[in-house]
């Protein structure tokens, strides 16, 4: 393989796995979001618990509700960083109404070596 292609590679991976780390930014694994973030009054801490807002991203919503409110969930795409497509996967979570009752849920697994209650094993 050429020095090109390697390099192709190479960059295309540390994308890839920073792009993957930055979408469960404030989750830990094992959990998930449940409730909603008000984008108007959440702190920076809170923003980044949203799949997909990672401190930079918190940052600048908190940078820009200092001259402007967020008057619909869909002004977040005015946020540098924040297009349409993030928009889209993070709208469940966030809101510009009442207050943010987000928190951080384990996910509920179930144990495929252990048979269900009732049942032998």
């Amino acid at each position: 393989m050429s020095m090109r292609k390697v390099s192709w590679f190479w960059v295309i991976a540390m994308v890839l796995s920073s792009t993957i780390l930055s979408i469960n930014a404030g989750a830990k694994k094992g959990e998930h979001l449940m409730g909603t973030v008000n984008i108007n009054t959440a702190s920076q801490e809170e923003l980044v618990m949203i799949p997909g807002i990672g401190p930079a991203k918190a940052a600048a919503i908190v940078e820009y509700r200092q001259t402007a409110k967020f008057n619909s969930t869909e002004d977040i795409v005015k946020v540098k960083g924040i297009g349409e497509k993030l928009y889209q996967s993070i709208r469940p979570y966030i809101t510009v109404d009442g207050p943010t009752t987000a928190k951080m849920a384990k996910d509920a697994s179930v144990d495929l070596a252990s048979p269900a209650e009732g049942e032998e094993s």
